[in-house]
């Protein structure tokens, strides 16, 4: 799996994959490079030693992180990651986690958090997802933003699965206002 072999089809994008692969832990090429691991689909037998490769990756990179205020990354927990941002009038800005979600099943669910803090911005937020489908007869896993909410907080989950990237949300200003603001 890599980038190259991705389809950006509607604003979506579809990973080609083998049907086998339809519970397996599924690695992004970006989470793949930084862990030293191959990206694509992890094959049952190395799951666990992947998984540890993965959480040892996320140490390194929030250890560097100046935006972590909660650095637990499995989709099990609790505590979130957050990240500032700052919009000006009319501006679209793409931001992402310095480490990786961890999904642990196929039902994994990610959860968005956003609020803008200062200044008179609204935006329309969209978090970023995965599902595991088809695009006619292949097989595959798509990655699309999902509608958080429009305004100036909201909170809602997108399906992830049981894979393995880096969170990442589409944030659009529909005021001609200035906005601060955080996402988790």
């Amino acid at each position: 799996m890599d980038a190259a072999s991705a389809e950006h089809i509607d604003g979506k994008t579809f990973y080609p994959l083998p049907t086998s692969a339809e519970d397996a832990l599924v690695v992004m090429p970006d989470v793949a490079a930084e862990a030293g691991i191959e990206p694509g689909v992890v094959k049952p037998q190395d799951e666990a030693r992947v998984r540890v490769a993965l959480d040892e990756s996320n140490r390194r990179l929030e250890a560097r992180s100046p935006n972590s205020v909660s650095k637990n990354t499995h989709a099990s927990a609790l505590a979130s990651y957050t990240v500032d941002f700052n919009v000006w009038p009319v501006q679209e800005v793409r931001s992402s986690w310095t480490s990786a979600y961890i999904g642990t099943t196929a039902a994994t669910r990610k959860m968005y958090n956003f609020s803008v803090n200062q200044g008179g911005a609204r935006v329309s937020f969209q978090g970023l997802g995965y599902y595991k489908g088809y695009n006619g007869s292949d097989f595959g896993l798509w990655s699309k933003y999902y509608l958080i909410n429009s305004g100036t907080s909201g909170t809602n989950s997108v399906p992830w699965g049981n894979v393995s990237g880096k969170p990442s949300a589409l944030i659009k200003n529909t005021t001609p206002y200035y906005g601060i603001g955080r996402w988790s």
